[in-house]
């Protein structure tokens, strides 16, 4: 079991959060600057707000850095819970880039990739530095995912894998599941790449893994409620403007799960590319419904974590 299953997942596991942190970092690296200064500028109204969010976390690549960001930025009075909360909105769309890029047909340039990016890296000047940072992570998160994949047939000679696969009539089942992965490994990116690979496969059915995307959206709030600890009131509350927000858009799609089923496979018979839609349409959907109840949401969060 420890030779078949457990060493490929973790080592493929490793390798892909390696990947998304490499290129995290080069990313921040290439844009930190510019991110500040567009938080700190392009927010006056919650429309620049959302705007401003959805570029920064395009360039960060990580809704999480963005909204730990924003309560930094609130907790020091450089921003209002206002212009945070646009910021917010905006994070969840700007996330998706990653899961989209992994469905293009880029298997064999992995190998190639890594030392690509590590030759810019070596040979480059300034901010093109950071590209090699990118190609390099871009690479290790390919092959992890290709290295998860390798655990498929073992894993389904186990009994618990046999008994999961009983418990995907439970949508809910899977939504813990997405959650639980998301809040250990905090990446909700990664909770996403783990499922295409597993919809690959046909390991999982579509149903059960859209119920694990929308766990996902859940437990990657985890990271916004640790990092507002110890903040000021208003701070925590960009958290759990995060944290309701996510929370209200998986229970609106969950009545929808099948409609969502339909949808996707209307959009594209490519298992992992169903995945990636789904992130994508949800984070889209709930954000852009949320945009025009702005202002009574805001008033709402400061009736829940008032400034005292």
């Amino acid at each position: 079991m420890i030779k078949l299953l457990i060493v490929p997942f973790f080592v493929g596991l490793a390798i892909l959060l390696f990947g998304i942190q490499l290129m995290k970092i080069g990313l921040l690296q290439w844009g930190s600057t510019h991110v500040n200064r567009w938080l700190h500028r392009f927010t006056q109204s919650i429309p620049h707000s959302f705007g401003t969010g959805l570029i920064s976390t395009m360039i960060l690549q990580s809704s999480s850095a963005v909204t730990l960001l924003a309560i930094g930025m609130v907790e020091g009075s450089l921003l209002t819970f206002r212009q945070a909360f646009g910021i917010v909105l905006g994070s969840n769309i700007g996330t998706v880039i990653t899961a989209e890029l992994m469905i293009l047909p880029m298997d064999r340039l992995a190998p190639w990739l890594f030392p690509l990016g590590g030759l810019i890296w070596i040979l480059g000047k300034g901010r093109g530095r950071q590209l090699g940072l990118v190609l390099g992570g871009f690479s290790c998160i390919l092959l992890g995912m290709s290295a998860i994949t390798t655990i498929t047939e073992p894993l389904q000679q186990f009994q618990w894998y046999q008994w999961m696969l009983h418990q995907q009539h439970s949508i809910l089942f899977g939504v813990l599941i997405g959650t639980i992965l998301t809040a250990i490994i905090q990446s909700s990116t990664a909770t996403t790449l783990i499922t295409m690979s597993f919809m690959q496969d046909g390991m999982i059915a579509l149903p059960f893994a859209i119920a694990i995307i929308l766990g996902s959206n859940i437990g990657t709030c985890a990271t916004s409620l640790l990092g507002a600890i110890g903040t000021s009131r208003v701070a925590q509350r960009v958290a759990w403007t995060h944290v309701i927000l996510n929370l209200l858009g998986v229970f609106l799609f969950l009545p929808f799960i099948q409609f969502f089923v339909m949808l996707v496979i209307n959009i594209t018979a490519d298992p992992s590319a169903q995945i990636a839609h789904t992130q994508t349409i949800f984070n889209v959907v709930c954000s852009m419904l949320a945009l025009p109840f702005a202002e009574p949401f805001i008033r709402m969060m400061e009736r829940l974590v008032p400034d005292y």
